[in-house]
């Protein structure tokens, strides 16, 4: 009754602060309760799908999240980061053209949405194209030169293309060699037997 309430009377805005509050304490499967509630008495409200797709995306419902996001980005086209976690669960449930288009489109508009740009390149990356992988986190390390996570997707691309002196010399360049070297290499090797699975349910796909 107190849920309802927060809905019906506060038009949403108490009730998304309230989720939102679970979900960043991980209650996850209480909050996508909530809001499956909610949408039974506004179905059209296409906030409180996103909102509902975003909780799935965190579960690793990738197909419940495609449902709800969809609603979402169709009705509010500006959400950029969102429409790139829709492009995501697209590849995850193997997807792949269309979330390539997802992609592109966000990038059309804007070339420098970093977080689209880092989703794009990691699924370029699963289906085998570290070419333009490499391009994407080129742009990324470029945009955001102090992050150190995409200077080591960049190396990942880099190793993935077989480009061993490159990464080298742009280990040195971007000074990732002052930081302990079993922790660098603990990481690439993590990501990339991570891009081999990938690789391999990609192909599959």
């Amino acid at each position: 009754i107190y849920l309802d309430y927060m809905g019906r009377v506060t038009r949403g805005d108490a009730l998304m602060t309230y989720v939102n509050e679970l979900i960043e304490t991980s209650q996850l499967e209480f909050a996508g309760s909530v809001m499956k509630r909610t949408l039974q008495w506004e179905p059209k409200n296409w906030e409180f799908h996103e909102l509902l797709g975003l909780i799935r995306w965190r579960q690793g419902l990738y197909e419940d999240a495609v449902r709800e996001l969809k609603i979402a980005v169709d009705e509010n086209f500006s959400r950029s980061v969102v429409r790139g976690i829709f492009a995501e669960c697209l590849v995850e449930i193997g997807k792949y053209s269309d979330a390539e288009k997802v992609f592109n489109d966000v990038l059309s508009r804007n070339a420098e949405e970093v977080d689209v740009l880092a989703r794009r390149g990691a699924f370029l990356l699963k289906v085998g194209r570290g070419a333009e992988a490499k391009s994407d986190f080129e742009r990324l390390a470029g945009l955001q030169p102090d992050a150190p996570q995409h200077v080591i997707d960049l190396l990942v691309a880099m190793l993935c293309e077989k480009q061993y002196d490159l990464a080298a010399k742009t280990m040195q360049v971007r000074k990732l060699e002052r930081r302990d070297p079993r922790d660098i290499a603990s990481i690439l090797i993590t990501r990339i037997a991570c891009i081999i699975a990938d690789q391999s349910y990609a192909r599959e796909r």
